[in-house]
């Protein structure tokens, strides 16, 4: 019956009415062992292995695993600051990309108790499911046991962790929207208002079904008009999407 299932869904996965982000899961693992000089990252033995006990559980659960993100050579000591690829994961999960994060084993995260407590827990404030490959088991569930090692921990510990999973968001930011900390994102600035409507109307799909343009044709048209991005020469397809999904999602679907 499970088999059939999978079926089911993933013949709605090549559709046109697979409903958007419903199935997709984001994948992330802890490489422990750095490359050799021949050895391609795909080839990599852990990698393997627990792409395979993945994409095995993405059948069972019936999801569609889509991407997944590494760090290498981790460690609880490093915690959540050198954690890049973890951010890459957080960004496409809340930026609309998926719902699960999917990982091959809580104990290979390399993260300490306190840390996974806070990933736990603000991965269910943002309605982000997190996975266990191995057990297939939704571990955002367990919400009273994370709560309750955050509350049993010495306050400050709890608040440095806290600290770099602060920053670990701000970089998960960064890398959507495309900007630097602090930086006042495009289209806050009173001169930049009139380029950003034009852009929303450029990608707006009319009632009658026509009028949207691509990332590209808008870049090549502001391009041509002579409007300058804020760093650069030119418009990119790449900026004007990151514009669109941050100022408005929808005119993405």
């Amino acid at each position: 019956m499970r088999v059939n299932m999978a079926e089911k869904h993933f013949r709605l996965f090549k559709s046109d009415e697979r409903p958007i982000g419903e199935f997709d899961a984001v994948g992330y693992t802890v490489l422990k062992e750095s490359l050799g000089e021949t050895q391609y990252m795909r080839e990599h033995p852990q990698y393997l292995k627990e792409r395979r006990e993945m994409l095995r559980s993405c059948r069972n659960l019936c999801l569609d695993l889509r991407h997944i993100q590494y760090d290498w050579d981790a460690n609880v000591d490093k915690g959540f600051g050198k954690r890049v690829g973890l951010a890459r994961a957080i960004a496409m999960l809340r930026f609309g990309e998926g719902r699960r994060l999917l990982i091959y084993d809580l104990g290979t995260l390399q993260l300490g108790e306190i840390e996974i407590a806070l990933l736990m827990t603000a991965c269910r404030d943002w309605s982000i499911e997190v996975w266990e490959a191995i057990s297939e088991k939704d571990l955002t569930k367990a919400v009273d046991r994370w709560q309750k090692v955050l509350q049993s921990c010495d306050e400050e510990i709890v608040k440095a962790a806290a600290r770099e999973f602060s920053a670990m968001k701000r970089q998960a930011t960064r890398l959507h929207t495309g900007s630097r900390a602090g930086q006042i994102p495009f289209g806050d600035r009173p001169d930049e208002n009139e380029i950003l409507k034009r852009i929303w109307k450029l990608r707006r799909v009319m009632s009658d079904g026509s009028g949207r343009r691509s990332y590209e044709a808008i870049a090549n048209e502001l391009n041509e008009t002579g409007v300058k991005p804020r760093r650069g020469k030119k418009w990119y397809a790449a900026t004007v999407r990151r514009i669109v999904r941050r100022t408005k999602p929808h005119l993405d679907k």
